[in-house]
């Protein structure tokens, strides 16, 4: 028990410790030097308060983390899979008996597959293997307009500047209420419109007070100091961290009793003449230790990136009103496919670990294509659903039908998944039932969870985000 419970505390400090060197990560975003852009001159520390900062890098990491602690929990199976490996290798190349090395193996204490999980936690960080993670966080940036966010709101700081005092004279206030020698712009910016220049300048000599006080407030203060009011700029109200905590533990109780309830009803499911007749084959899992683990999967994969999707855009149909949904839907797909393929190739090889472990029947290798081709086609999932739920906003569906239509779309997306990944390897087995039911709760779940917390997760409804979006894009056409 003592030493179960140590593996677990190690396998707890080390997904901390990812998550944290995460957040550094997703928070130092380096300078784009942009010659359109006064915001991509700065680093993200530099324009977000440390609060603000904190919460975005840390939304950002615990996805990672959490699938970080998915892969510490099977280290033991990894590492038996890795050994059996080395073994395998050996006698292919040995061409000899490898009894003395599986000895010396067998004699290596479960202990040291806790360190296996510490080098796991620092290979992740080497150059080559970091590529990803800092591309997703690229992508966040851009898909959310970061820059240009900051951008609307400097420029309105200069611009109420530059109305009442010209550039030159503007300048000179700043450099008296702050007390410095010079106001300096960035290279690619001195050929600028003077009220890019004035915003990169406020930006300059807002640092300090941005970063302790917020941007908006940090502009205004330093507004202030050459008596210039700061003027309203349209800003989403910040989430209240309430209702998402009250959220993430309502959907985790359902997906908790559905991987205890469900199993209960495969014994029926194999009994009943109904089923029989219309459904076989069809299989159901058995075991809430399997369930749970697909429960953790799919929210990583499915349930993260489609809230994430609708999300980004809604943002992008906000910021870029002139872009087409599909130009829209295109952008967000390149940051939510990544992810979901990334989560997805993980939990292949966790699973192709535990075959070599001996944990289920089956010879399973890593060059099997159906074992990718699983990855790839539920990485399509969130996409599809997406897909739908814009589709509903673009035609004005209710409430009620959109639910119904995001959920079929899902349940569709999940079954035909499974019944292309059994068909390629020529073992139908009807799991895709289960699949078909598991998609629909999984999006349902998902929605009840977002309207727990209302304006905080994008809701599967007909007053959905994108639908919003796209009314005042008409309205402001108009």
């Amino acid at each position: 028990m003592l030493a179960k419970f140590s593996y677990i505390l190690v396998c707890v400090s080390t997904s901390l410790f990812v998550a944290f060197l995460l957040m550094q990560l997703f928070s130092e975003r380096p300078r784009t030097h942009s010659s359109a852009s006064p915001a991509s001159h700065f680093q993200v520390r530099e324009l977000v308060a440390g609060r603000k900062l904190t919460t975005l890098s840390l939304l950002c990491s615990v996805p990672f983390a959490a699938l970080f602690f998915v892969l510490s929990l099977y280290s033991t199976t990894l590492a038996t899979a890795g050994k059996q490996l080395l073994l395998k290798k050996l006698r292919e190349m040995l061409d000899m008996s490898v009894e003395p090395f599986e000895k010396v193996l067998s004699q290596l204490p479960d202990l040291l597959d806790q360190l296996y999980v510490l080098a796991v936690t620092l290979l992740l960080f080497a150059p080559y293997v970091r590529a990803p993670f800092v591309l997703f966080r690229n992508l966040i940036f851009k898909a959310i307009s970061f820059d240009d966010r900051i951008d609307d709101v400097a420029e309105a700081g200069a611009r109420a500047a530059l109305a009442t005092l010209k550039y030159p004279s503007a300048k000179n206030a700043l450099l008296s209420a702050t007390g410095s020698r010079d106001a300096p712009v960035a290279k690619e910016l001195i050929n600028a419109p003077d009220v890019k220049r004035l915003a990169y300048q406020l930006l300059h000599f807002s640092e300090k007070d941005s970063a302790k006080h917020g941007l908006r407030r940090g502009l205004g203060m330093t507004l202030k100091k050459i008596g210039v009011e700061m003027p309203s700029v349209e800003c989403p109200p910040s989430p209240r961290y309430q209702l998402v905590f009250a959220a993430l533990t309502f959907y985790a109780i359902l997906c908790g009793a559905y991987a205890f309830l469900a199993p209960h009803i495969a014994p029926w499911l194999q009994h009943s003449h109904l089923v029989k007749i219309l459904l076989q084959p069809i299989e159901w899992p058995h075991f809430t230790e399997e369930l749970a683990i697909s429960a953790v999967q799919r929210t990583l994969s499915f349930v993260i990136p489609l809230a994430g999707g609708m999300f980004f855009y809604t943002e992008r149909r906000l910021r870029y009103p002139s872009e087409s949904s599909f130009q829209a839907f295109v952008v967000v797909f390149s940051v939510q496919f990544p992810f979901a393929l990334l989560v997805n190739v993980v939990f292949a090889v966790v699973f192709f670990a535990r075959s070599e472990a001996g944990r289920f029947a089956g010879d399973l290798s890593l060059l099997d294509l159906s074992l990718w081709t699983d990855a790839f086609l539920f990485s399509l999932t969130p996409a599809v659903a997406l897909l739908s739920w814009i589709l509903c906003g673009r035609i004005g569906m209710g409430r009620s039908g959109t639910i119904a239509v995001v959920c079929f779309a899902a349940a569709v997306a999940f079954c035909i998944s499974q019944l292309l990944f059994e068909a390629m390897t020529s073992h139908i087995t009807g799991f895709y039932w289960h699949q078909l039911v598991f998609g629909a709760f999984i999006t349902v779940s998902y929605g009840m969870a977002a309207l727990v917390a209302n304006e905080v997760f994008p809701t599967i409804d007909g007053n959905s985000l994108g639908r919003r979006a796209d009314r005042q894009i008409r309205t402001a056409a108009a």
